[in-house]
């Protein structure tokens, strides 16, 4: 009898185990989605050049745009064909910024990003 209650909280241990271990990957797996990556540079850019809420719309919805066209299986094959094909639909990324931003905010831009 104490042997068999002894398996049963072993089983239910190592099944509490597995559910947190797949919850932690999950969490991992949500990092990388295109719409985290636009959140915390705009969060970035928003620290650093003061931007508004359009601003930030604005420039969330280019950074996803971007990512996406990066983690795309076309982009990864052929990048000149998948930016032709996406560059008729949107801006490239630096001209929605420069777009965007006010002339020191660009400037400000430019040269951290001349920095990474």
């Amino acid at each position: 009898m104490k042997n068999l209650l002894r398996i049963c909280a072993l089983a239910f241990l190592m099944i509490l185990g597995g559910q947190t271990a797949m919850a932690q990957s999950i969490k991992k797996a949500t990092d990388k989605r295109p719409e985290s990556i636009a959140k915390e540079k705009v969060a970035n850019l928003t620290e650093q050049l003061n931007l508004d809420g359009d601003q930030q719309r604005t420039l969330f919805r280019a950074f996803v745009m971007d990512a996406k066209k990066k983690s795309s299986p076309a982009a990864i094959k052929t990048p000149k064909a998948a930016s032709m094909k996406n560059g008729a639909k949107s801006l490239g990324l630096d001209a929605t910024m420069k777009k965007t931003l006010t002339d020191d905010q660009y400037k400000k831009w430019l040269a951290m990003k001349k920095k990474q």
